[in-house]
Order: structure tokens, then sequence, then C-alpha cells
């Protein structure tokens, strides 16, 4: 059984003493010229003998462990370990040569291995002792230590990796960053779950909790959820039930990543369905594609003469749904693209109908054996959202209040799909043309046209221009540093001073390298916390953002005009939160956290773009006629953008329901996954559906991993939260008022409490559903008193 790179704490101790004598990956002339740093050298290091409890061998008569080859980096040789060592101002981002950072970071990962290995021993010492008092100082001090460190680490080969890296593949690319991401995942994992963790934090006493700082009881509130929430049981080596109880609920989880990797090996050897491709040769099927998509589509050498090609392997599927008119080429995409991994596949090896089955069977017998009713409770107990009932309420009032707006735009889709586009209906559009027909009958609706848009927002003075909204927005001020000392990978790279205006808080600096060059990734736009902020050390907090922008006149499409404000967003909300411990910023996609209101602040931003006054202030002179945007025609370019919107929220909102009712089932024998499909379906289309639509089979947002059953809300849910705080800011009409209640009360405190408590602190009530309904459906007139029970959902 050879473990490989990942091994087991368990394991570890047995030679963390011995990690100096290996060297991890191959030698540094292979890392610049080959750049496969994910590839490791695997060496035989030590047999076990598997042996039974009466002393004799196990018929599965041995294995061996696979010890990792670690780096021999050290402060001395490793200008990112002696920038950790010597807790410096600023990362040497510049002056460090890439495998530095990638083989430092490994480094340090495995002496957090090595540090784990040692506490563990001494808490298990402990653990003997019956007088032993535990505090958090003893139990989990020494292991944030250096926690922060990592996560600063790690980002900071991202950022390497991103803007300052030898030439290779995209393939090559991710995999050397998903090993190393992967490397300090399942580090803090075995931090999180080690049994003998566990143990010592369930025996610190309430009279010690009380005496600590609340971040850190809210920590050890959210570890003994976690560990409520998957079943770990206290000290199982002394207790046999216990033990059997914990034993059979790492089996279903254990059980449940097995049918999850079977589900999506499924989707990638379909060998009918796995990678279906077309091709386009008419420029005029594409004439309304963006300039950065039609140059992705192409696969000649010059964009605007194709060919051009779409794939069910990538997104560039759905580029091609949502901008392309090629009606044949989209049904031949879609059909294969529904009918994955189905009934429709000529082997059944591949069908993920009974792997469906078995997923639901395990997620509900694990679900079952906590103490919970169904897979819905266990999965919403510990959201913000907070219990199934809650969920059905906000779908069901979504769902009546805009049942009859999908009945009336579907009608004058067909219309404008017959008038202007020549396709002849008979009262029915295909599933694959209402990506299109859509979002082309808003912009027709509204005479918008969003690519002669793109002239009013060239991408730097937009960028500039969106810092300009923030400060009005939210009191927060962005000042260029001109420092020289300051290492940036490029002349190109901006620093900025980053401080909140109303109360001359000094938030952090903010790391931005915009602009393409030799060496850069271009993955769009990527924000990242690069180091909290750390009043013992001094350190204040840095977080970064880098593109890929080719000209500073470049111009932005609407969704990469919403693309920037959103990582912009997650800036902001990184800068703003006080939390010292970085699971503790935002909430992260745990059990025991709110996860699903995440990302509030970043669709908070992504909707500046539909408030018309900020329109304007982030437009500029159009590029080719110097004419303004006016006020109408920014309120025009909101409404429209809104209305293009609906078929993509009306499916979100099918796929929440069924999602639901798929997992809130106590028993779920009582209904087929495909009988319920079709089902909801009919309620939600007023079209029937496909003969081959067997899309559960392959929709993995749903079933893989488990932590994402009945969690496909959440968009929505983010949408509703960000639109009733938009319409709080205008009903005040006070910005700065509006935006420092909202930072004191929600988003200084990132997940340091519950997310619904103060979202109820900062509004005085609970979430309701009128901004997102509006907002989807605009209304001259207020709701009267009938429409107001679907309106207010929950």
């Amino acid at each position: 059984m050879p473990v490989g790179l990942l091994f087991s704490s368990s394991v570890r101790r047995c030679f963390c003493t011995s990690f100096g004598r290996f060297s991890l990956f191959r030698s540094n002339i292979e890392l610049v010229t080959r750049r496969r740093l994910h590839t490791t050298v695997q060496h035989r290091a030590i047999n076990w003998i598997v042996l039974n409890d009466d002393g004799y061998q196990s018929p599965h008569s041995a294995f061996y462990i696979v010890l990792p080859n670690v780096p021999d980096e050290n402060p001395q040789n490793n200008v990112l370990l002696e920038s950790l060592e010597s807790n410096s101002d600023w990362p040497p981002i510049s002056t460090g040569l890439p495998d530095e950072f990638y083989q430092g970071t490994v480094k340090y990962i495995l002496e957090m291995s090595a540090t784990l290995a040692e506490h563990v021993d001494f808490l298990e010492e402990e653990l003997k002792q019956k007088d032993a008092l535990f505090t958090f100082d003893k139990v989990l001090s020494p292991l944030l230590k250096d926690e922060g460190n990592g996560y600063f680490a790690l980002s900071s080969v991202q950022l390497k990796m991103l803007t300052d890296w030898p030439e290779c593949s995209l393939t090559d690319w991710k995999k050397d960053f998903e090993a190393i991401e992967k490397l300090l995942v399942n580090e803090m994992s075995d931090r999180a779950q080690h049994q003998i963790i566990v143990d010592s934090v369930r025996r610190i006493p309430e009279s010690e909790l009380a005496k600590i700082d609340p971040w850190q009881r809210r920590l050890v509130e959210l570890l003994k959820l976690e560990w409520d929430m998957i079943g770990l049981q206290p000290d199982p080596r002394n207790n046999n039930f216990h033990a059997k109880e914990q034993n059979w609920t790492k089996g279903l989880l254990h059980e449940a990543r097995t049918h999850g990797k079977r589900y999506l090996t499924s989707l990638l050897l379909d060998p009918r369905y796995a990678n279906v491709q077309v091709m386009i040769k008419d420029r005029n099927q594409l004439k309304h594609v963006p300039p950065k998509i039609l140059k992705k589509l192409s696969v000649g050498n010059d964009p605007e003469k194709g060919p051009w090609k779409a794939s069910t392997d990538d997104s560039s599927m759905f580029d091609l749904l949502k901008y392309s008119n090629a009606r044949e080429q989209k049904k031949e995409l879609w059909d294969s693209w529904i009918a994955r991994s189905s009934f429709a596949s000529n082997d059944h090896l591949f069908n993920n109908s009974l792997t469906i089955e078995e997923l639901r069977s395990i997620y509900e017998r694990l679900s079952q054996h906590i103490g919970f009713k169904s897979t819905a409770h266990h999965q919403l107990s510990s959201k913000m959202i907070g219990n199934p009932e809650t969920l059905r309420d906000f779908i069901a009032g979504l769902y009546h209040r805009l049942r009859p707006v999908l009945i009336e735009r579907y009608e004058q889709w067909c219309k404008y799909a017959e008038k202007e586009e020549g396709i002849e209906t008979f009262g029915q559009l295909r599933t694959s043309d209402l990506f299109y027909i859509c979002r082309r009958e808003a912009e027709h609706f509204h005479g918008v046209d969003t690519l002669d848009l793109m002239n009013h927002f060239p991408v730097w003075p937009t960028f500039e221009k969106i810092l300009t909204v923030i400060q009005f927005v939210l009191g927060i001020e962005f000042k260029e540093i001109l420092d020289d000392s300051l290492e940036r990978c490029h002349p190109s790279v901006r620093i900025y001073e980053v401080t909140d205006k109303t109360t001359n808080e000094y938030l952090g600096r903010f790391y931005l390298d915009a602009f393409a060059r030799d060496g850069k990734v271009d993955k769009g736009w990527i924000a990242n916390i690069w180091r909290l902020k750390d009043e013992n050390k001094g350190l204040d907090k840095l977080v970064w953002l880098v593109g890929n922008i080719k000209e500073e006149d470049e111009m932005l499409h609407y969704e990469e005009l919403e693309d920037l404000l959103e990582n912009v967003g997650i800036l902001v909300h990184a800068l703003l939160t006080r939390s010292p411990y970085m699971h503790l910023s935002r909430p992260h996609a745990m059990y025991s956290q709110e996860w699903d209101a995440r990302d509030f602040l970043k669709i908070f931003f992504k909707f500046f773009i539909s408030k018309p006054e900020l329109i304007l202030s982030m437009s500029s002179p159009h590029l080719k006629n110097g004419h303004l945007l006016t006020l109408q025609k920014a309120q025009d370019i909101s409404l429209a953008l809104a209305r293009g919107k609906f078929w993509d929220t009306w499916r979100t909102l099918f796929w929440a329901d069924y999602d639901l009712s798929l997992f809130e089932l106590e028993k779920f024998q009582d209904k087929y996954y495909l009988d319920l499909y079709k089902e909801i379906y009919a309620e939600y289309f007023p079209f029937p559906i496909e003969h081959n639509n067997f899309h559960p089979c392959s929709f993995i947002a749903i079933f893989v991993p488990h932590s994402n059953a009945c969690m496909y809300y959440r968009k929505l849910w983010c949408e509703a939260l960000a639109l009733d705080v938009h319409q709080t800011f205008d009903n005040e009409g006070d910005n700065l008022s509006t935006a420092n209640r909202l930072k004191q009360v929600w988003l200084n405190n990132g997940s340091l409490k519950s997310q619904w408590e103060m979202y109820t602190q900062f509004q005085g009530r609970e979430p309701n559903i009128l901004a997102i309904s509006n907002f989807y459906d605009p209304i001259l007139s207020p709701l009267i008193n009938e429409e107001k029970k679907y309106a207010l959902g929950c």
C-alpha cells in the first residue's frame, strides 16, 4: 500500500526526526527547465508487517510506506524561509527565485507536520494524567503559531507562480500548484481531526474557555461543532461504544468519497459523451461574442477569421450557448451535456444512476447516524439559513413571485426569436436556445448593445474609478505607495495603502499586478489574502490582486467587469475583517461554518453594475465618439443586464429546489431521483422535458463532494442578502453612515459571530426576498398585502 507524498500524521511520528535525509523534488536544473514540481521520486523506506490480534501474520502479507523527499532548504539558503523566521515587513517577491518559493513552502509545511507529531506526543502523555489541566495555550496555541506562516507561504507561492514563473504548460502549472495546495490542506485536516487533538480540546474546562479571547472561544466552538457534524467521538480508544460509532461514520465517509470518485470517473470516461466538439465556420454566427471569448474559441491564427471550436470538456460550451446563434451546434452540445453518464450511454458501466442512489443512501445513513432526520437537516443546521424549512420558504417565495414572470418572458422570447433572429419556434424554443435568446431579448428590449458598451469601460481607467466608488460607498481609501524599497515582480506593479477614512483606521496594504508580460499566467483576475495582521509580530495585513491586462485601454465586457468587481470585493472583505486567524476571516467551506453567506460582499460588489449612478461613476467617455453615458442610458443598462440574467437565475432556482427536495426526504427510497427530477422540471418549465434529459447524472454541483449536498441555493441566497443591503443603502440615503454600521456589525467580525445574528442586527429584521424579486422583476408600485406573504419568503 504505497501512501505517497501525503501520509497520515500517525505514520509521520515514526520518522519525523529523519526528514533531513531526503529531498522532496528533483534537482533544481529540472525545476528551471521542465517545470514539473508535482513529480516526486518515491523511495521504499519502511516495510511493515501486518499482524492479527493473536500475533499471527495477516493474509495481506505486508505493505510499505513511501517517505517524502524533503527539500534541503533553511533560512540560510532560502529567502522565503528567512523572511518567515525574521518576521520581515515585506515578502521577497522579487529577489526570491521560483524554486526557493516552492521548495521553501514545501519544507515549511513538512516542518509543520513534524511540529504536529511532537505536539501530539506531548498531549498523549498529558491525557494519561488524570489531574492534568488542559488550556487553549497548551492544546492549540503551539499549532496556531506556524499556521499563519503556512498560509502566507502558500499565498506567496501562488502569487509567484502567477506572476514570475518559468514557461510551462498550463496543465503542469495546475498540477504544481494543486500538489502544494493539497499538501497544506491535508496538513490542516490532520490537525483539525487528529483524535489526540479532539480529546484534548474536549478536556478544556468551561472555566478556562471563559478566560480566553473571543476569537479563541469561537475557534473552539467551531472545532467542536465540526467534530459533532462529522461524527468524531470523544476518546474512542478507551470506549468500545465510541470506537464502534466512530469507525462506522469513518466508513460511511470513505464510501462517500469512493462513490464520488466513481461518479466523476464515469463523466470523464463515458466514450459517447466525454468530449463532444463542434466547429463553426461562419463568423456571422458569432457576431455577438465578446473579443476575449472569440479568441478563446478560435483554433486559427486570426480570431476574426476562425474557424472556431467549442466542446463539452470545458467552459467553451456555455460561451457558445450564451453568445452564438449557431443553433444546430448548440443543440448537439446541449443534448450531449444532459445525457452524459446516463441511460443514454452505450455502456451501463458509465451510467451514474446507480451511483446517485448509492450516494443518497450513504449521505442519509451518515446524517441519521449522527442524529439528524435527513441529509438536508444535517447540512443546513450549521449554515446561515439554519434549516430546510427556512430554505423551503425562501425557494417557495421566489417561485411564486417569479413563475408568472417566466410565463410572460417565455412568450416574449419566442416572439423575439421569430422576429429578430429568424427562428421558427412554433410556440416553443429549444432549451439550448434560451441562454442566448434571453440575453439578446433583454438587450433588444432596453436598446442596449453590450459590445458597443465596452467602449465606455477601458480596463485601467475603470479600475481606478472602482477604487473611487469604494471610497464613496464604504469610505475606504486606496493611496498608492511609491516607496521603491518594497519589492515588486515588475515595475508595472502598484502597491496601495488602504485606510478606512471614516475612522482613520489603517487596514493594510494592497499589491496589484494587473498588466500582462512574459512569465505571467493568464487566469483572469485572481485575488487572495497574503498575510493577516499580527500585532504580536508588528506585521500589517497584506492582500494581492493579479490580472492580465494587455493594454491600458483594453475594453471590459460587462461580464469581465463583474468578475473584476467580485475580486475587488474579496479583497475589501479580507481587509475589513479583524480576525487574527485565517479560518475566521470569513466563513470557510466546513460543516461548522455558515459558508452559504461567504460570498456576500463579493456579490454586493458585483451588483455595483446594477446601480445606474455607480455605472456612471465607473464609466469613461466612449473611446470612438467621445460621448458620455447618460443617466437614462445607465438605467437601461442596469435593467437590461438584470433581465438578461433571468433564465440563468430561474435554472438556479430549479436546481436549488431539486437539490433540497432530493435530500430532505427521510427515506431516499420514497422517491427515485429521476422521477423527482421530472416532476419538478414540469413545475418549473413551460415546455416538455427532452427525451434524453438525464442531467442529474452529470450535475456535479449537487452530488460531489458530500459537502455540496443541499447547498446549491447559496448563489441565490448571497444575491438576496447583497441586494437587500443595497436596498438598505438606497432607503437610508446616507452611504457612509450605513457603511459604518455594516462594517462594525458584520464585516469587521468576519466569521467571529453567527452570520444570521450579524445580518439581523444590521438590518433590524430577518432576511427577505423583496429586493431580489424586484431586481429580476422590477415593479413600480409596492406589493399589496396579499402578495407580501409570498415575497417575504423567509
